[in-house]
């Protein structure tokens, strides 16, 4: 999912892609303690194209910078700067664009 050589700011977006709270952490307070589905990654979270992770926790922080800094796999997926600006240049424009 290698953005480069696209123009973010003329790229289309209408809305912005958001997990559901607590996909990407370990709160079994509300996730509970089935091992059934356990939680996203949060580096398969940007891979799969995810603006922003909700709540988000320093663990989903620290996790991407790593796998950008290393371009190695993290959780089965890798990431690129590309991908992660993709994502924050889509949330910049949804502020941008809200009429509030």
């Amino acid at each position: 999912m290698a953005h480069f050589g696209v123009d973010l700011w003329l790229a289309p977006a209408q809305n912005i892609l958001m997990t559901d709270w607590f996909t990407s952490q370990d709160m079994p307070v509300f996730t509970g303690s089935s091992t059934k589905y356990p939680i996203s990654a949060s580096i398969g979270c940007v891979h799969a194209g995810n603006d922003a992770q909700m709540p988000g926790c320093q663990q989903n922080v620290d996790d991407i910078i790593k796998a950008v800094e290393s371009g190695e796999p993290i959780d089965g997926f890798t990431v690129t700067m590309g991908d992660v600006q993709f994502c924050a240049a889509n949330v910049i424009r949804m502020a941008i664009e809200a009429d509030v």
